[in-house]
């Protein structure tokens, strides 16, 4: 509770409070931390929420950089512990759309696409974690965001799909049905970064996914959008 309370006081200072950004930093490791500890469901649901909420909260000083990355941390953490009782559906409904949004990459480098921020990078390695975890409630979930945002004319959102969607999948190791469609329709797309999010997909799932049938046609598909 303590940990809890030093981040709500945190979350509740002045935006150009400077000390707020390290209360929160400090307050959301010692969460990761009682969380693994002590298992507990209702903590589990609280510390999700605080996580979920620094990340929606972008822009603001509390919720600098350093913040979203140490809430991704915590998000995977708990992800990596596997805890009976700590990723319910509704934490799982909550929790996987936001980490979605964070792998976002909102100022990709023109010079060097392979240059991603920390908290970008740090939940699409949350998404690999989480579908790890829990493939048959993160997977779907993932392709939900994924198929409406590869509907965006934002391209910003578009590459954010295929990221998401890769991400998981590699987590996951198993394919499921119409998995490849979004990424099939990025190799095509007209925006550069797309294209490349779709085809640095393509190669992970390649050596990633588990041989079985959709994930054979899907590649299939895949092969083909690339011809």
């Amino acid at each position: 509770e303590a940990a809890l309370e030093t981040a709500a006081a945190a979350l509740a200072r002045p935006a150009g409070d400077a000390s707020g950004p390290q209360l929160l930093q400090a307050a959301l490791r010692a969460l990761g931390r009682l969380v693994c500890a002590m298992r507990a469901p209702a903590l589990g649901a609280s510390a999700a929420e605080l996580a979920c909420h620094v990340l929606g909260a972008a822009g603001a000083p509390r919720s600098a950089e350093q913040c979203r990355t140490q809430s991704l941390q915590l998000l995977r953490s708990m992800a990596r512990d596997r805890a009976p009782g700590l990723w319910s559906e509704k934490v799982c409904s909550l929790v996987v759309p936001i980490v979605c949004s964070a792998a976002k990459d909102g100022a990709p480098d023109l010079d060097d696409l392979d240059d991603v921020a920390l908290p970008t990078q740090a939940a699409r390695e949350c998404l690999r974690a989480l579908a790890r975890a829990d493939p048959h409630r993160v997977v779907p979930e993932v392709l939900d965001f994924a198929r409406k945002a590869s509907e965006s004319v934002d391209a910003l959102d578009r590459a954010a799909a295929v990221h998401a969607l890769s991400f998981a999948l590699c987590g996951a190791q198993e394919a499921s049905a119409g998995w490849a469609g979004p990424l099939a329709n990025a190799l095509s797309d007209r925006t550069v970064w797309v294209r490349q999010a779709a085809c640095e997909g393509t190669a992970m799932l390649a050596e990633a996914l588990r041989p079985d049938p959709a994930a054979t046609e899907g590649l299939i598909t895949l092969r083909a959008a690339l011809a």
